[in-house]
C-alpha cells in the first residue's frame, strides 16, 4: 500500500469492500475512521463496483473448488480481480491464498 500511497501504483477496491470495511469500523466503534477511509478511498484508490456478474462467477469458482460459503465475499473479490486483470490483493486474509491466480501480498 505504500507504493499506492507514494502514487507509485494505481490501487484498486471494489463496492463490496467498501462496505465490509465500514461495517468493520462500525462493530469496531470506531466510526469517527469512516469519513477518513472513504476519503482515502476517493482520493487514492479506483472504486469499481460489484456487479452481478461477480457474484454468478463466485458461485461458480465456490462450486469448483468445493469450498464452503464461509468464502463467498473473498471469491466475489477473486471474481472482479479476474474481470479486470488485477492479480494481486493486499490483505491479511489468507484465505485468498487458495484462490488460484491471486497473490496475496501482506506488508
Amino acid at each position: 500500500m505504500s507504493r499506492v500511497d507514494r502514487r507509485e501504483e494505481i490501487g484498486y477496491t471494489s463496492t463490496l469492500v467498501l462496505s465490509q470495511v465500514i461495517a468493520h469500523l462500525i462493530r469496531r466503534k470506531r466510526v469517527e475512521a469512516i469519513d477518513k477511509f472513504l476519503s482515502y478511498a476517493e482520493e487514492m484508490l479506483v472504486v469499481v463496483e460489484t456487479l452481478a456478474k461477480d457474484f454468478v462467477e463466485a458461485k461458480r469458482m465456490r462450486e469448483s473448488m468445493r469450498v464452503s460459503w464461509r468464502m463467498w465475499d473473498d471469491l466475489v473479490i477473486a471474481s472482479q480481480m479476474r474481470r479486470l486483470g488485477i492479480s494481486e490483493i493486499y490483505s491479511n486474509d489468507s484465505d485468498f491464498d487458495k484462490i488460484r491466480g491471486i497473490n496475496r501480498i501482506f506488508e
